[in-house]
């Protein structure tokens, strides 16, 4: 990974969950190529770092609650901005129910 690149993935792990990135906005303050940091951004996408909304915009997110959901076989498309903390507790509520539902159910041989 390139120099440039590790920048702009370190200047996005420092931001808060809930954070809109602007690609525009990155590039003029890290003094980088629009082309790089939107590789960057795909990144950090693939590192769970951030999620791109169509016609929304791209997200700082809390990587451990993308974790936790998909661990109890949820996909959930919440719009991560400055709610994640409400999107924190439903995603662990839904796992918790899920867990529930899978300890209460008769198992089938």
């Amino acid at each position: 990974m390139s120099i440039k690149n590790e920048l702009i993935l370190s200047y996005i792990k420092e931001l808060d969950v809930g954070t809109k990135i602007s690609v525009r906005r990155l590039s003029e303050i890290l003094n980088v190529s629009v082309g790089t940091v939107y590789k960057a951004i795909k990144a950090a996408e693939a590192q769970g770092l951030v999620v791109t909304k169509p016609k929304s915009g791209t997200f700082k997110i809390d990587s451990g609650v993308i974790g936790e959901a998909e661990a109890c076989g949820e996909v959930f498309g919440a719009y991560y901005d400055n709610r994640a903390c409400r999107c924190r507790a439903n995603a662990q509520a839904r796992c918790n129910m899920r867990r529930q539902r899978e300890a209460a159910a008769p198992s089938t041989v």
